[in-house]
């Protein structure tokens, strides 16, 4: 998906080489996504029948009238506010990140949380025998969510990959169409090329709508549960589980068919260049040929990045939003282990945006410069702005991987530079501490006090009231030097 269709064969191969690598990379990163996932619902599933018998043994003691809950039976309650799509089903894969431990606290939370305390308490043997029926049935977590995002950024980077090694390998055969090309009719200007077109944009529109979906679903979910626990009902937990299934199905319809349609207009939109139309010299100075298919500007901006910039925009808000209402404040009661199992998750949502933006902004810029530019002068801007376009088409095919890294390594990375940036942090207040009292002990004994004979010791005192508090008023300055002279 070039954007300057005039570009010479020898930039558009090194254009080409930056997307490849890029894909390749992609590739890599989106399959180590989904593996990691399915291997982390997998255990979960594993754990299930315990819980379920955990569950059972709630049922029996809500029979013997049982008033208080264990921390065993806390995790049943999860479960069964799990059916009914209340929003604790938002965490169960990021508390089976963490340890016995950090589980065990989080019940213990749970446990004495009044509101908490109250759901549970109201929880009926209705809702705990629906569950029962349901078995190992999970709600929609963000985990489904990322799962398709990757295979969107995986169907991407396979497509570029072989469009590209394609044009570099057979560029005549990959954009010549086999109808005629006596008019611009869908049918006559169908080539692999224009279908690559189609392809990529296809998947890369559903990136960006399922990118804009996890955003709008932890808000969703965050808003439901914070609701849930104030009112402290489940009444209506089997209609927020409808629901919840017609949200999802309108996301996959959204995000999967939308996106294809608005492929089909790509495709529509592409022609093929003139062959006679752009020249490149070759080594020997004689002319070559360079046929291409390129897509409308028009086509481009209504099919293409009217989407992406919509989507940038609403994710900017729904991530902002969500950072602003809900970091640091959890939705249960002020636990300090809720807090960070929440804000766990906003993170997510933060670098997931974050590599939305680094990714597609180089592409928008190199867009409407050329939209904007007129075709006489477009050959000539696309030249002079050729960092540009290899920036963009190494850049925007690096989105899975990028995701890859956001959703596993980076936790690593960021560990290990909090780490550094803490000790750097006690070692600058250590030296701040020791130097503060080099001060006071030299601002005291060179500014205030003088080797004059007649002052007595109410002066001194005074001296000493005084030098305390001048000290908290100028210790903005460099006060050694003035004690130094």
């Amino acid at each position: 998906m070039s954007t300057c269709s005039s570009l010479s064969m020898n930039d558009r191969i090194h254009v080409a080489y930056g997307s490849i690598i890029s894909a390749s990379l992609s590739i890599i990163g989106t399959i180590c996504t989904i593996i990691l996932i399915k291997i982390r619902n997998k255990k979960q599933i594993n754990n299930d029948p315990q819980r379920k018998q955990l569950l059972n043994s709630t049922n029996s003691g809500e029979n013997s009238g049982a008033s208080s809950i264990s921390p065993s039976n806390s995790s049943n309650n999860i479960i069964s506010i799990n059916s009914g799509s209340s929003g604790y089903s938002f965490f169960s894969e990021e508390i089976n990140d963490n340890n016995n431990k950090n589980f065990n606290n989080f019940m213990n939370n749970l446990n004495n949380n009044k509101h908490y305390n109250n759901i549970a308490n109201n929880n009926n043997k209705k809702s705990l025998n629906s569950f029962n029926s349901k078995g190992n049935q999970q709600t929609t977590k963000v985990s489904h969510f990322i799962i398709n995002l990757s295979i969107a950024d995986l169907l991407a980077s396979i497509f570029i990959l072989i469009s590209n090694v394609m044009m570099i390998q057979f560029n005549d055969r990959y954009v010549e169409t086999p109808f005629s090309s006596d008019s611009y009719t869908f049918i006559n200007m169908m080539s692999i090329c224009t279908l690559s077109n189609g392809f990529v944009s296809f998947s890369y529109i559903s990136t960006f709508f399922w990118t804009l979906g996890i955003a709008l679903y932890i808000y969703q979910q965050f808003s439901l549960t914070s609701t849930m626990v104030s009112s402290s009902s489940l009444s209506d937990s089997h209609k927020q589980s409808r629901n919840n299934k017609i949200i999802k199905i309108l996301f996959y319809i959204i995000n999967w068919v939308i996106p294809f349609i608005l492929g089909g207009v790509i495709v529509s939109g592409s022609r093929i260049v003139d062959k006679s139309s752009f020249f490149s010299s070759a080594s020997d100075g004689s002319a070559r040929s360079l046929p291409w298919c390129s897509i409308e500007a028009n086509v481009q901006l209504v099919a293409f990045y009217l989407p992406l910039m919509v989507s940038m925009i609403f994710t900017l808000f729904y991530t902002l939003l969500i950072k602003h209402r809900f970091s640091n404040n959890t939705l249960y009661g002020g636990s300090s282990t809720l807090v960070k199992l929440q804000n766990k998750i906003i993170g997510r949502l933060v670098l997931f945006c974050l590599v939305f933006f680094i990714c597609w902004t180089p592409k928008l810029i190199s867009f409407f410069i050329t939209y904007f530019t007129s075709s006489a002068g477009r050959a000539q801007e696309c030249k002079q702005m050729l960092w540009l376009e290899v920036l963009s088409a190494t850049v925007y095919p690096l989105q899975g991987f990028c995701n890859f890294l956001s959703y596993t390594v980076f936790k690593k990375f960021k560990e290990f530079f909090k780490l550094k940036l803490n000790n750097i942090s006690k070692l600058f207040k250590s030296n701040l501490n020791n130097d503060n009292k080099n001060t006071n002990n030299n601002f005291g004994s060179n500014l205030f006090y003088t080797n004059n004979s007649n002052n007595n010791t109410n002066n001194n005192n005074n001296n000493n009231n005084g030098n305390n508090n001048f000290y908290f008023t100028f210790s903005t300055f460099d006060l050694n030097e003035k004690g130094k002279k």
